[in-house]
C-alpha cells in the first residue's frame, strides 16, 4: 500500500496482482520474458472458481503492442462451483520485434473482469 489508512494500492501492484484475490480468477500460464518473432505459442489459461455456484462465461485472450490490439480470441468457459478449468489457445506472434503484453480476461456474469497479464519482448 502507498497509503495504509486509505488502503490505496501501489499502482504496479494493483495492475498485476489485485485480480489474484477475485472469487473467480484467471491465470495465464506463460512465463517467458522473450519470444521468437512469428512463433506459434500454445497458451493455457487456468480459471478457478471459489464460489459455491457455477460460473458460466468466457475467457478472452488479447495480444497488445503498446496500446494497439494485435490479436484477440475468445472462448466459452464454464467452471463448476469450487472448481477449476483449463482453456487452451494458440497464438501466432507478430514478426515485428518489440515489447508486447498478453492478457487473459474473464468475460461474462459477475464476478467477471479478473485478468492475468504477461509482459514480454518479441525478437
Amino acid at each position: 500500500f502507498i497509503d495504509l489508512e486509505k488502503l490505496e494500492f501501489e499502482p504496479m501492484f494493483e495492475q498485476y496482482v489485485r485480480d489474484a484475490f477475485a472469487p473467480v480468477g484467471a491465470m495465464l500460464d506463460f512465463w517467458d520474458d522473450r519470444a521468437t518473432a512469428g512463433a506459434r505459442l500454445p497458451l493455457k489459461v487456468y480459471v478457478t472458481n471459489d464460489l459455491y455456484e457455477a460460473w458460466d462465461g468466457a475467457v478472452k485472450l488479447v495480444l497488445q503492442h503498446e496500446s494497439e490490439v494485435v490479436a484477440e480470441q475468445i472462448k466459452a468457459c464454464k467452471v463448476d462451483a469450487l472448481g477449476s478449468r483449463m482453456v487452451t489457445f494458440e497464438q501466432t506472434l507478430p514478426k515485428a520485434s518489440g515489447d508486447y503484453q498478453l492478457t487473459a480476461e474473464l468475460v461474462g456474469p459477475a464476478p467477471a473482469g479478473a485478468r492475468s497479464l504477461r509482459d514480454f519482448t518479441v525478437r
